[in-house]
């Protein structure tokens, strides 16, 4: 029965859900001597502790699926990690990074705050797009036809956040995401006068 591949070194990144096993290696800390944990954070949220085993000379990092599962609940994306030695009453870092926690694409994904936003604004002027009153309730909110503009305006700010949120998930798993523009022909003009696609 295959079992999950033990890596030498930090993962750069995780998949939510996944279990991971590890090594790391630090010659001024030897395992005979000092243990290790191994600590995520993001933000202002919780800190993740791991303690470590050995494997030999090297600590060894276990990541559990529901380790990992729950770091997708609380929030995908980069954390700081730091490895934390101690030895009697001395404790000190022996190694600090970044790791990214990918999505479970096998959970269903809560909306960022651009893909919520975009939801509300579409549904808004869906609303006045269907009638001629000057105010809508939407959700719990009321938005006024005299608005309209900024709210397209807005619109389209939060849907390009969400492109760029799509693409940085998919540079993340090394994906292309490449930029692609659609050309726009300018029809050829043969008339008298100034051609009116020319600005």
């Amino acid at each position: 029965m295959a079992s999950v591949t033990t890596t030498a070194g930090v993962p750069s990144s995780i998949e939510a859900g996944d279990e991971y096993h590890f090594t790391v290696n630090y010659p001024s800390f030897p395992v005979g001597t000092w243990t290790a944990v191994f600590v995520m954070a993001k933000g202002t949220g919780t800190p993740v502790s791991t303690a470590a085993t050995t494997s030999g000379n090297d600590f060894l990092i276990t990541f559990t699926s529901a380790v990992t599962a729950a770091l997708g609940v609380a929030g995908t994306g980069e954390y700081q990690w730091a490895m934390y030695v101690t030895s009697s009453s001395q404790r000190t870092t022996a190694d600090t990074g970044l790791i990214t926690v990918l999505p479970n694409l096998a959970v269903a994904r809560t909306p960022s705050f651009s893909e919520a936003q975009v939801t509300l604004l579409q549904g808004v002027l869906a609303s006045f797009n269907a009638t001629d009153k000057m105010k809508v309730d939407f959700n719990g909110q009321m938005f006024q036809r005299a608005h309209i503009v900024d709210y397209q305006k807005q619109l389209v700010y939060y849907q390009a956040a969400v492109i760029r949120e799509q693409q940085a998930l998919k540079a993340q798993r090394g994906e292309h995401t490449g930029g692609r523009i659609d050309p726009f022909f300018v029809p050829q003009w043969t008339g008298p006068y100034l051609n009116p696609y020319v600005r």
